[in-house]
């Protein structure tokens, strides 16, 4: 797939950020993966739980995923 430059910066940052913030931030379990959404054109981390963190104004979050959506979109 194509992403432009700023969906890339954006999956950098996220991965600076969970390189720093993860100790903190405890809501990501093991099996942490970096996804890219065509459907949203969002970038986020999921664990093999779909536990989801997003980057928010630099700060790693806690994100919601919509399990119904994620199968239609996988």
């Amino acid at each position: 797939s194509k992403f432009d430059d700023a969906v890339l910066e954006e999956a950098i940052a996220l991965l600076k950020a969970y390189r720093f913030q993860r100790r903190q931030k405890r809501f990501l379990k093991s099996g942490v993966r970096l996804y890219f959404s065509n459907v949203s054109g969002m970038v986020f981390l999921a664990d093999e739980r779909l536990n989801v963190a997003v980057l928010d104004e630099g700060e790693l979050t806690q994100g919601i995923v919509c399990h119904g959506c994620t199968k239609q979109h996988s």
